[in-house]
């Protein structure tokens, strides 16, 4: 069974099932990508300078979720700003 990270209306983060045309490219090629909306703040990369530029994390964040959703949109941001 393939699972993607998600968000439910409340921002609370949830495994979903893949849909099942997803599931069934996947059983093809297992390395093929999966669109969440959502990174793990651990699976990236990013220079210590652009990092710090950015704005690195919020320290007001008090929720472990706030500091992964934060960075992921930082992201979307920085790729969409690129690519314009």
């Amino acid at each position: 069974m393939d699972l993607r990270g998600g968000f439910d209306w409340n921002l609370v983060f949830k495994w979903e099932v893949l849909p099942p045309a997803i599931h069934q490219k996947r059983l093809l090629d297992q390395t093929a990508p999966i669109k969440t909306p959502m990174i793990a703040g651990g699976l990236f990369s990013i220079n210590k300078t652009t990092f710090d530029y950015y704005g690195k994390y919020d320290p007001q964040m008090n929720i472990w979720v706030s500091y992964v959703m934060f960075i992921t949109f930082i992201i979307i941001i920085i790729v969409n700003c690129h690519l314009n």
